[in-house]
């Protein structure tokens, strides 16, 4: 665990495919036959914490739409890529585009198209119903949780509890400085800096 946490905290940029990570891996179609995607609130949370923190992020689909657009512009995601078959070069592309070395990119994944993807990275996720062949050999992280929420989570565990305590009571909670200091003690005047060391 204590190398993973090392790995999770070098990570800069997060990559995540769509259909199947983002959403339940279901296709709904309207009556013109158009897909259309069913996310989560708390993903958008996540990948805002994430931002916030300085990182960026990108979505990658084998498929594509204009609702993908519009998901990656509402998230503020530095790069949408769609009807993508060779993910793998997507990362290299976005290490090339970025100056990110590929040690320093994580990729979200539950499909065989993924693992192209998957390998090339310096963390690997898969989802909790991730195919066999995605989860074996076995990913560096693998969560129930929806990513990116399930990756942040573990980049919160990583942090010193103090630190953390303040990023969940500060951005997940919406307290403020003075509700902060009356839980947990912490002065005031140290609560502005401690947010900003843990989001370095």
């Amino acid at each position: 665990m204590d190398e993973l946490n090392q790995k999770l905290r070098q990570i800069s940029f997060l990559v995540c495919d769509v259909d199947g990570v983002l959403t339940d891996g279901r296709m709904w179609f309207d009556g013109e036959g158009k897909p259309f995607r069913c996310l989560h609130a708390r993903d958008g949370t996540a990948l805002a914490l994430w931002h916030l923190a300085g990182h960026k992020s990108a979505l990658v689909s084998g498929l594509g739409s204009k609702a993908v657009e519009a998901i990656a512009k509402q998230w503020k995601c530095s790069e949408c890529f769609q009807f993508i078959k060779n993910k793998g070069r997507v990362g290299r592309e976005i290490a090339e585009k970025y100056n990110v070395p590929l040690e320093q990119m994580a990729f979200v994944g539950d499909d065989i198209i993924d693992l192209t993807a998957m390998r090339t990275v310096g963390v690997s996720v898969a989802v909790g119903d991730a195919l066999p062949d995605v989860r074996a050999p076995e990913p560096d992280v693998t969560d129930s949780a929806p990513p990116p929420e399930a990756l942040t989570g573990h980049l919160l565990a990583a942090l010193p509890p103090r630190e953390r305590t303040c990023i969940r009571l500060f951005y997940l909670q919406g307290k403020k400085y003075r509700d902060i200091e009356a839980l947990t003690g912490i002065p005031m005047n140290s609560i502005g800096p401690t947010l900003k060391r843990a989001l370095a």
